[in-house]
């Protein structure tokens, strides 16, 4: 019985002498395998059947799921290698609660930061509403929003421009993942040393989605081709025979 794998392991293969390799913690990887056939019939006893079949084609998918998400790992979901990014604009958004002349600290905030603001629950300055971009005051490290809104809940957004910051998505001339060949262990107590899993030549052939219900997971679909040479897009290694 196999019962279990590890050491899952991706491999780059465009990148001459600067290849890499992202051992991800997968939580699952599936192999499958979708053939069409071909069928020749002829008619039986007063019925059409099946006199002989053949593979027409077969599609072969490895599907890979990650839960255990760190920065590297979600690079690896959006095919990107994380880039140092110079200069960019990020919006920030934060709570707090302005002091009794309503005005909120804050040490990002300049005089020519632009700040959105809205009030989050009821109170002596009337029902939770957005405060008018209009009616905001900024300066060193201060946003002034008035005493009507003294001592109340704000939620406030902003931008900021960042020197340098690791970023994904946002270079044009990122480096891609590109072509991968795929390995990993399978275990179980027919395999006492194991049995190396080998798809050698994968391509990706979709995109994740992201979502925050539970645990998030990133699951991503490649092609797994046939190398030259080989009869299947998969390979096998025993182990417990290795003379």
């Amino acid at each position: 019985m196999l019962s279990g794998v590890g050491s899952l392991c991706l491999r780059t293969k465009d990148f001459e002498d600067n290849n890499f390799i992202f051992p991800g913690r997968f939580v699952n990887f599936s192999f499958t395998q979708d053939s069409s056939s071909k069928e020749a019939q002829g008619w039986v006893n007063g019925q059409l059947q099946v006199l002989s079949s053949a593979i027409a084609s077969v599609t072969n998918t490895l599907t890979l799921d990650l839960d255990y998400i760190d920065w590297s790992g979600l690079g690896w979901a959006f095919d990107e290698v994380p880039s140092v990014s110079s200069n960019v604009v990020v919006p920030f958004t934060k709570a707090a609660i302005a002091n009794g002349s309503g005005v909120i600290s804050d040490a990002d905030i300049t005089s020519s930061t632009v700040v959105y603001a809205y009030v989050s629950s009821r109170g002596s300055w009337g029902e939770a509403k957005a405060i008018p971009e209009a009616s905001i005051t900024t300066g060193t490290g201060t946003i002034t929003l008035g005493a009507t809104y003294a001592n109340a809940p704000i939620t406030y957004h902003y931008d900021k421009t960042l020197a340098s910051v690791e970023t994904i998505g946002v270079e044009s001339n990122s480096q891609k993942y590109g072509k991968l060949s795929f390995s990993g262990v399978g275990y179980g107590s027919e395999f006492p040393d194991g049995i190396i899993i080998v798809l050698p030549d994968i391509t990706r052939k979709s995109s994740p989605s992201l979502e925050t219900s539970d645990v998030p997971r990133l699951t991503v679909e490649y092609s797994a081709n046939v190398p030259a040479g080989r009869p299947s897009a998969i390979q096998y290694y025993n182990l417990a025979t290795i003379a």
